[in-house]
């Protein structure tokens, strides 16, 4: 492939930019050591040279700072990566890197995420917030069945009490408006319509 531009990224860093596709990043003090310049040849020969005298080291370095600085999904990092100037070949390997540490663990990442969620969110908010994340149905759909069996998740009809308690709902002096206003609310958060219905009548008596 041939070396078609490179590409300014703030004042010391330059993206490669070939005939085929972009290459990769390199600082300013690193491109005469390989002789990157518009026009030159770059064969795969060289590109592994780079990535195993700078690349590997660095896409690891970055994605450990990354994982210390908050939790990711393995898509999380991934694009995170990607977006930092590394091609989908380096952040895959830094991904194989972290993951054999289990820095980066999805399945555990679920467990926390909806340990973190479940008091003052319903089940249908909380699947579409990982689906956001890239977590697939498979991996939420197991991730609540572990929990489950553990006895860690908090019941539906539980949690609308206690967000309807947070909310200041009194059943006994709420005007029919109120009441419709915390069922719009409660509904829009993901509950069943049933479920709000029922805590609501319970709260009634």
């Amino acid at each position: 492939m041939i070396v078609r531009e490179l590409v300014p990224l703030g004042k010391d860093r330059f993206r490669i930019i070939t005939d085929e596709t972009f290459a990769f990043v390199l600082y300013k003090g690193e491109l005469p050591l390989y002789h990157i310049e518009p026009g030159m040849q770059l064969d795969r020969q060289l590109i592994q040279k780079i990535y195993d005298e700078i690349l590997y080291r660095r896409v690891k370095a970055r994605a450990l700072k990354l994982l210390l600085q908050r939790p990711y999904t393995t898509k999380q990092l991934k694009d995170k990566l990607q977006s930092g100037g590394y091609p989908e070949e380096l952040a895959d390997y830094a991904l194989d890197y972290v993951g054999s540490f289990r820095y980066v663990d999805d399945d555990l990442y679920v467990e926390n995420f909806i340990r973190s969620q479940m008091g003052a969110h319903s089940r249908k908010e909380i699947e579409h917030k990982l689906s956001l994340k890239g977590i697939t149905r498979e991996t939420i759909d197991d991730a609540f069945s572990r929990l489950e069996e553990a006895e860690e998740l908090s019941d539906d009809h539980a949690v609308v009490s206690d967000l309807l308690k947070k909310r200041r709902y009194d059943p006994q002096n709420a005007s029919e408006k109120d009441r419709e206003k915390q069922i719009a609310y409660l509904v829009r958060r993901g509950f069943s319509l049933s479920t709000v219905l029922d805590v609501l009548k319970q709260l009634d008596q």
